[in-house]
Parts: structure tokens; sequence; C-alpha cells
């Protein structure tokens, strides 16, 4: 299981983001008993695969 942190930083975004997309459902948490949210790895790993990488901009 990884910290929002974790995840944010796996997914290549922010905090903030990770967030919202547990809000819009994008991506799925548990809260543990103190409140703080936990990722599956795996589920991770699946949307970071799903999301589109820009490609550089030719000069």
């Amino acid at each position: 299981m990884l910290r929002t942190d974790e995840a944010a930083r796996m997914l290549g975004v922010s905090v903030n983001l990770v967030h919202k997309w547990v809000h819009d459902g994008v991506l799925d948490a548990i809260t543990t008993p103190s409140g703080d949210l936990r990722f599956d790895a795996s589920l991770v790993r699946a949307v970071s695969d799903g999301l589109s990488r820009p490609e550089p901009r030719s000069r």
C-alpha cells in the first residue's frame, strides 16, 4: 500500500491532484482509521500506464 505522496510521485502529479482524482473516482483509495489515504500499488501503476505522456516539442 502506498501513501498519498508515494502515489503522487509514481504518477508524476501533485498530492493535490491525487486527492482530486480520489474525489472524482479516477483513483481508488482506502482510508485508514487515522484518516490517511492508502493506494494499491498495482492500481496506481494501471492509472499511470493509462496516462498520456506529452511528446517533447520540436524546435
